[in-house]
């Protein structure tokens, strides 16, 4: 069943992310569907703590979902969302710039980071996870690294955010109801025909720990399986932030 969106968009939050722990600590019984989307985030944050600002020209918005599921599926939520916001993405901008994902959640083009994806998880409750909160952060007409991009600068054709925002909640929906349904297997697929080449190299960064090695797949659950050392042993990364060498 596809989800059914409760959008309430505020001038200004200093976090979407924040903002809807807090309103589901307050309510257990809020909707899944619950959007909370900022049109102004000035203390926004992503993975690893850093921080994510937003302003009207860009996108920010925390989504609400309930699938009560084992905590290890957090790697395939990750996947999954990457995944659908990937496919809106593509929708708007020139083919020949299709975005890349790099693992667990990062979505580029040329190279350059365009999209922010945070996910926190409730706390197990009869070894069951009872939701998620999946904040986005999406560059449509500003970068504000300049290591990032933006989407606008990849399309002659005016994005508008609103529109753009229910474009992915009906791409995260499809994809959602499908993980629901039947599972993870054919988004993993997805997944890995959007990702970069096997065999090519890259590290991982695990707190104070790098790994050298080279990119093989990812698993049924979503974790990363990459090859290294000598013997070419397969290694399994369940959290971790990854560049290519």
């Amino acid at each position: 069943m596809a989800l059914d969106w409760l959008i309430q968009t505020y001038d200004q939050l200093p976090s979407t992310q924040g903002y809807l722990k807090e309103a589901i600590a307050d309510n257990p019984d809020l909707a899944e569907g619950t959007v909370i989307h900022a049109l102004h985030q000035k203390s926004g944050y992503g993975r690893h703590g850093r921080v994510w600002q937003s302003d009207l020209d860009n996108l920010t918005f925390s989504i609400l979902i309930k699938p009560n599921c084992a905590i290890e599926h957090i790697g395939q939520i990750a996947i999954l969302s990457g995944l659908a916001i990937s496919k809106a993405i593509d929708d708007v901008i020139a083919p020949e710039h299709s975005c890349i994902l790099k693992w667990p959640n990062d979505i580029l083009i040329n190279d350059r980071k365009c999209c922010g994806i945070l996910i926190d998880a409730a706390p197990i409750k009869d070894n069951k996870v009872p939701y998620f909160i999946i904040g986005i952060g999406i560059n449509i007409a500003s970068a504000p690294l300049e290591t990032a991009t933006f989407l606008q600068g990849y399309t002659d054709v005016t994005i508008e955010s609103n529109k753009f925002m229910k474009d992915v909640l009906s791409s995260f929906s499809t994809l959602y109801t499908q993980w629901q349904k039947d599972g993870f297997k054919d988004i993993r697929t997805q997944w890995l025909g959007k990702t970069y080449n096997v065999g090519c190299d890259i590290g991982v960064k695990i707190d104070k720990d790098h790994i050298q090695g080279k990119f093989d797949t990812i698993d049924m659950l979503g974790n990363l399986i990459i090859t290294c050392g000598k013997n070419d042993e397969k290694r399994k990364i369940t959290s971790g932030e990854v560049f290519l060498l």
